[in-house]
C-alpha cells in the first residue's frame, strides 16, 4: 500500500514541475567532501603517519639531549615543557585521527546495522509530491489506513452544503481526492468539477463550470449567474454534481471581504434547499479550520458536513513501511517510526508525507540507511534538494525568508524575497520552483508570486538546517584536526630545534665545546676558559657571548691575540686577560663598563691610549707590560688598584688627580698603600 501526500499540489507549473528534480547521484557525505574541499581520511591518515616518524625521531635524540640539558642551569624552557612540545603535539595528531578514525567505524558499524534493500522498493513506491488523477496514478493509489474509502462512503451520503474535508499537513487529502475519491464519482455517473479557490472561489468555479460546458453552450452560460450554472450542470449530471475547491485555505488566508461576503452568500443560497445530487466540497488544511466561520461560513459538525483526514497510527504506519521492500528489522521500523511521530510531536501517530520524505531519502541512497531518526532523514532529503547546482548559492538565503524566529512558516511574495536578500527576482523565483518541485514550498498565489513552504514540520526542518549551515564552519575544521595538529608539531619541532641551536641552554653546550665555562656568581653570568678552549675560534665564542651578556671573562694564559670578537660584550666588568698574546686594546674602548682589567704578563701591551674612556676602571693590572706611559690614565678618576711591577714607567704625574686610589705597585715593585707621599708621584721609587 502506498500513502498519499500532502496537499501541496502546484497546479500553476507544468507537468514536468510535479516530479522531483533528480537528486545528486553521489552520496551527500560524498559532496560535502568535494565541494567543501574536506580533506577526507587520506591527509588525515597521512598527518597520523607523519606525526609518528617525528615522535620516533623525537625520542632518538630525547636522552641525549635529557643528559646534556637536565642538570643545565640557565635554561629559561622547563625541560618538559621543551618535550612536551616536541612529544605533545604529535601525539595529539595522532590521538586527534585515531578518534576520527574510531567514531567513523563506529558509525559504519552502525549503518552496516541498518541495512536497507534499494532494489527492492518499485519504482514511484514513496511519493514526495501528490497523486494525480492520471491511469498510472490511479493504479498504484491506495492508503493503508482505507481513508480513501470512508471519504468516498462520506460524500456519497451527505447531503450538508458545503462539506469540509480537513487534514493536516501533509496528511494526503488532495492525493485521496485526486486518484482515488473523484475518479471513484467519475464511474458511478457523477459529474465532478474541480477549482482552486485562490482569492475568488465564485470566478473560480464560474470558470470551470463554463468551460464545462463545451463550446456550443459556452456563449449562453456567459449570462448566466453562477447559481443557474450550477443548476444546468446539475441538470445534466447522470449521478449528481460534485463541486470541489482545493486548497480552500488560501482563500480563508488572502480573500478579500467583499469577495468572502460574496462567497458565503452563494453557500447559503445552494444550501437552502440541499439537493441530494448536489456537493460542495471545500478541501483545507485543518489549521485553518478557525477561520471558516470568519468567512460567514456554516460552523464544522462532525459527522454531519465533516470529515478529517487522520494521520496514520503506527501499526498502519509500519505496515507501509514494511510492505515498501526496504527490509528493514523490526527493530529498525520501530525506531524509525517513533522518530517519524516524535518530529510531527503526535505521540503514536505519523503523517504519510514524513513517512515517504523518510522512505525516499532511504530508498535512493546507499546500501545503508544514514539513520533511523526520521527528523536527521528529513533534513537529509533538505539538504539534498537545496545541495543541487542550481540552488544551493541562493536557496539558503531565500529560506530564511519563509521562516519565522519560533521556526513556523511565513508566506511572502517573491518581490519581498528579492527586496530582502538583495537577489534578482528571476534567482528568487528559480529556488521557489525548485523548492516547489520538491515538494517543499508551494505557491499560495501564483500570480502575485506568493509563496510558502509546504509543511509545517518542514520549516522546522529548514531552520534546524541553517542553524547548523551557521555552523558549519566548526564542523568542517574538525576534519582539519589531525593535518593541523600536524602541521603545529611541525612548526613546535622546528621551533624546538631552533631554540636548541639559538637558545642560552643550546649556546652555553656549543660554548663548553668552545672553550668557555658559563657559571652562575650570584645574579650574573661569569665565563672562563676550559681545556678545549682554541683561540681561533674566538669569534664564534664572542656571538654566543653577546647573547649572554656575562660580566666577567676570563681568558688568561692563553693564546688569544686579536680582542675584536670581544667588543660586543660591553655588559663586561671584569676582564682577564693575563699571560696573553695580546698587543691592541682597541677593541676594549667600547666597554664602558669595565671595573676590573688585568693585563699583566701581556708582553706586547704598550698603548693605553683605548683605555681612556674606560672610566668605570676600578683596578688595573699592568705587572710586566711595555708600558711606559700613563698620561691615558689621568681621566680614570674612579681607580682605586694600578699594578705597575715589572714596566717601564717614569713618570707618576698622570695619576695626581685620582684621589681614589688606595693601592699602587710601583714598576720597581715597590707597593704603596694609601695616603702616598707626594713624592712618590714626582718620579718612580728606587728602592
Amino acid at each position: 500500500m502506498r500513502p498519499c501526500t500532502g496537499g501541496c499540489t502546484i497546479s500553476a507549473l507544468n507537468a514536468a514541475a510535479l516530479g522531483l528534480p533528480k537528486l545528486p547521484e553521489l552520496s551527500s557525505e560524498d559532496l560535502k567532501s568535494v565541494r567543501s574541499f574536506l580533506p577526507g581520511k587520506l591527509l588525515g591518515r597521512t598527518a597520523a603517519i607523519l606525526s609518528l616518524a617525528v615522535l620516533v625521531l623525537v625520542f632518538a635524540g630525547a636522552a641525549d639531549r635529557a643528559l646534556k640539558f637536565l642538570g643545565a642551569d640557565l635554561t629559561p624552557l622547563p625541560w618538559a615543557a621543551h618535550y612536551g612540545l616536541l612529544i605533545g603535539l604529535p601525539v595529539l595528531a595522532v590521538a586527534a585521527q585515531l578518534a576520527m578514525e574510531w567514531r567513523s567505524s563506529r558509525v559504519r558499524r552502525q549503518l552496516q546495522a541498518l541495512a536497507v534493500r534499494v532494489d527492492a522498493v518499485p519504482s514511484g513506491y514513496f511519493r514526495i509530491g501528490p497523486y494525480l488523477n492520471t491511469e498510472e496514478d490511479r493504479a498504484k493509489f491506495t492508503r493503508a489506513d482505507l481513508a480513501h474509502e470512508k471519504v468516498l462512503t462520506w460524500l456519497e451520503r451527505s447531503v450538508s452544503t458545503p462539506l469540509y474535508l480537513t487534514g493536516d499537513s501533509g496528511s494526503g487529502k488532495s492525493s485521496l481526492l485526486s486518484a482515488s475519491v473523484l475518479p471513484a464519482l467519475r464511474n458511478r455517473g457523477w459529474t465532478v468539477v474541480e477549482a482552486r479557490a485562490w482569492q475568488d472561489p465564485v470566478q473560480a468555479l464560474r470558470d470551470a463550470l463554463t468551460a464545462l460546458a463545451g463550446s456550443r453552450r459556452s456563449a449562453q452560460d456567459a449570462n448566466r449567474n453562477l447559481r443557474q450554472l450550477i443548476n444546468s450542470a446539475a441538470r445534466r449530471a447522470a449521478g449528481g454534481l460534485v463541486l470541489v475547491l482545493d486548497q480552500f485555505e488560501e482563500f480563508l488566508i488572502l480573500g478579500e471581504s467583499e469577495r468572502r461576503q460574496a462567497f458565503a452568500a452563494l453557500v447559503a443560497n445552494l444550501a437552502s434547499p440541499a439537493t441530494a445530487d448536489l456537493r460542495l466540497l471545500l478541501v483545507l488544511r485543518s489549521d485553518y479550520q478557525p477561520l471558516l466561520e470568519d468567512c460567514g461560513l456554516p460552523p464544522l459538525r462532525h459527522g454531519e458536513n465533516f470529515f478529517q483526514v487522520a494521520r496514520f497510527t503506527l501499526p498502519v504506519a509500519d505496515e507501509f513501511m514494511t510492505k515498501s521492500g526496504l527490509g528493514l528489522e523490526t527493530e529498525a521500523r520501530r525506531r524509525l517510526l517513533d522518530s517519524a511521530a516524535e518530529l510531527d510531536e503526535t505521540p503514536g501517530l505519523v503523517r504519510p508525507i514524513i513517512l515517504n520524505v523518510v522512505g525516499h531519502v532511504l530508498a535512493s541512497g546507499q546500501s545503508t540507511a544514514p539513520s533511523l531518526d526520521a527528523g536527521l532523514l528529513v533534513r537529509r532529503y533538505i539538504e539534498q534538494t537545496i545541495d543541487q547546482p542550481a540552488l544551493r548559492d541562493t536557496a539558503p538565503q531565500v529560506l530564511e525568508k519563509l521562516v519565522t524566529d519560533q521556526a513556523t512558516k511565513r508566506p511572502r511574495t517573491e518581490k519581498e524575497i528579492a527586496s530582502e536578500t538583495g537577489l534578482r527576482l528571476g534567482e528568487v523565483r528559480g529556488v521557489l520552483i525548485g523548492l516547489g518541485n520538491a515538494a517543499l514550498a508551494r505557491p499560495l498565489d501564483a500570480a502575485q508570486g506568493f509563496w510558502e513552504l509546504s509543511h509545517d514540520f518542514i520549516a522546522r526542518a529548514v531552520a534546524r538546517y541553517l542553524g547548523r549551515q551557521r555552523r558549519a564552519l566548526w564542523r568542517r575544521a574538525t576534519a582539519y584536526a589531525a593535518p593541523a595538529l600536524f602541521a603545529a608539531a611541525v612548526v613546535a619541532v622546528g621551533g624546538v630545534i631552533g631554540w636548541d641551536h639559538l637558545s642560552p641552554l643550546a649556546a652555553k653546550s656549543e660554548l663548553e665545546e668552545l672553550g668557555i665555562t658559563l657559571t652562575t656568581r650570584g645574579n650574573a653570568i661569569a665565563a672562563e676558559k676550559n681545556s678545549s678552549f682554541d683561540p681561533a675560534r674566538l669569534p664564534e665564542i664572542g656571538r654566543f657571548l653577546t647573547w649572554f651578556r656575562p660580566q666577567s671573562l676570563d681568558l688568561s694564559f692563553t693564546h688569544v691575540a686579536d680582542l675584536e670578537p670581544l667588543k660586543g660584550l660591553t655588559a663586561l666588568q671584569s676582564l682577564n686577560l693575563a699571560a696573553t698574546e695580546v698587543v691592541d686594546l682597541e677593541p676594549l674602548k667600547g666597554l664602558t663598563k669595565l671595573q676590573t682589567l688585568d693585563l699583566s704578563g701581556d708582553a706586547g701591551v704598550s698603548d693605553l691610549e683605548p683605555l681612556k674612556g674606560l672610566t668605570a676602571l676600578q683596578s688595573l693590572n699592568l705587572t710586566l707590560t711595555q708600558v711606559a706611559d700613563l698620561e691615558p690614565l689621568k681621566g680614570l678618576t674612579k681607580l682605586q688598584s694600578l699594578d705597575l711591577a715589572g714596566t717601564s714607567v717614569a713618570n707618576l704625574e698622570p695619576l695626581k688627580g685620582l684621589t681614589e686610589l688606595r693601592d699602587l705597585t710601583l714598576p720597581n715593585g715597590h707597593q704603596l698603600v694609601a695616603p702616598f707621599d707626594p713624592k712618590a708621584f714626582a718620579k718612580p721609587s728606587t728602592r
